[in-house]
């Protein structure tokens, strides 16, 4: 039977030939997985900064048109708002639902167009809907001038995203 001497032991156990290149290969690989990790972070960042900028863009484009409605009903003469003869106005027994998107049509052609395009942005178009005299603003019989509601509605549509608004517009006469 072989003993095994203290001193022989500890020989063995103070042999580091390669734990240095362990040790670094591990930390290499450590540094490694660290990077990927911070990259694909970046990158989901980066991605959602962009999309915020386009839904930012796409959000204030509608507004502008939803402006310049609201600027078209405001200044186009009585007659014409009480006839519906503007392109983008219709009366609300006949008007289409606005709210679908399938009911968009501006472009031009064959004279069935739902909207009217901005005359600021090719991809933006508004039209409204005459809701009939606004309750309670002609309560008074010595009340001359009548409030009438419209719902405004707004549509852009491009390549980096669609957006809808519909707005309550009155307007006295």
């Amino acid at each position: 039977m072989k003993k095994t001497t203290p001193a022989k032991t500890i020989a063995i156990l103070s042999n580091q030939e390669g734990s240095a290149i362990v040790i670094a290969l591990m930390f290499i690989v450590l540094m490694t997985l660290i990077g990927i990790y911070a990259t694909q972070s970046a990158n989901t960042e980066i991605f959602m900064a962009r999309n915020e900028v386009l839904r930012n863009q796409t959000f204030y484009r509608t507004e502008a048109g939803l402006v310049e409605a609201a600027f078209t009903i405001e200044e186009e003469i009585k007659a014409n708002l009480l006839d519906h003869s503007p392109d983008y106005l219709f009366a609300d027994a006949g008007a289409a639902d606005m709210t679908d998107m399938a009911n968009w049509d501006f472009d031009g052609l064959d004279a069935d167009d739902t909207a009217m395009p901005s005359s600021l942005d090719a991809e933006v178009a508004f039209c409204a809907v005459d809701k009939g005299v606004a309750s309670g603003s002609s309560k008074k019989a010595t009340n001359t001038t009548q409030v009438r509601r419209y719902a405004i509605y707004v549509h852009h549509s491009s390549r980096d995203g669609r957006e809808l608004m519909e707005v309550g517009y009155n307007k006295r006469f």
